[in-house]
This record gives structure tokens, sequence and C-alpha cells, in this order.
């Protein structure tokens, strides 16, 4: 069982996740990102951390616990998206697109990638783990 947390505590990592999205949304349209965009996903960290529990926050929602889910085939196919948009196309003469259609390949890509690759071999191995 998570310990509670008090609801003054709770306010305030609320406060800190709504400052990180505000800051990932302002650095992130920059175009000029760097190193400064981890703080945002500290703070975003934070938030999160203690208040999975409560559902009626929108980070608890459908599509949030979702690409918390696919996270890992996030990681994988991200590098995948960005090669492809950054390195393929401007060798075909063509100009990436903008950051909202890159984020959303990677988000449909990794969805593919979740259901195809990571649920079966996650069953392959806890079947191999109930076998031993």
């Amino acid at each position: 069982m998570a310990p509670r947390i008090s609801p003054r505590l709770s306010a305030y990592l609320g406060i800190l996740g709504i400052l990180g999205i505000v800051a990932l949304v302002w650095i992130g349209s920059t175009g000029e990102a760097g190193y400064e965009i981890l703080l945002p996903f500290v703070l975003l960290i934070l938030a999160g951390a203690r208040l999975s529990d409560r559902r009626w926050l929108p980070m608890n929602g459908a599509l949030p616990v979702y690409l918390g889910e696919i996270s890992y085939s996030i990681y994988m196919i991200h590098i995948f998206v960005i090669a492809l948009f950054f390195d393929y196309l401007p060798k075909l003469g063509l100009e990436p697109p903008h950051w909202i259609l890159i984020s959303a390949a990677v988000i449909v890509g990794s969805s593919i990638s979740y259901q195809l690759i990571e649920v079966p071999s996650r069953r392959f191995i806890y079947g191999l783990a109930r076998n031993t």
C-alpha cells in the first residue's frame, strides 16, 4: 500500500506538474531545446510519482496511462522516426515535418511495436518464468 500524502503536498505536486507542462511547451516551442528540457521532465516525474492514485487528475486519464504503458516502445521507436524525418527525408530533398507530426508518428509506431512485439514478448517471458 502506498503511503498517504497530505492534501497540501498533493497541491504542491500538482503545481509542479503544471509548471513542468508549461515549461515543456515553452522550451519545445523555441525549437532549440537542449539539456534544459530535463528540468520540466524532473518536475513532471516528481508530480506524478505520488499522484498516480488520484483518478480525478487529468494525468491519470486513459491517454496518459496508455502512453505510460507504451513508454518502452516509445523509447525504442523514437530514434527510427527521428532518423526517418531528419536523415532520410532531407536526402530525398524533403523538409522534416512539424514536430507534432513527428510526435504522432512516434506514438503510432510505438503503439504498433507495443502490440506486435512487447506484449507477445512479455507473455512469452512470463510463460518461461512460470515453467521454472
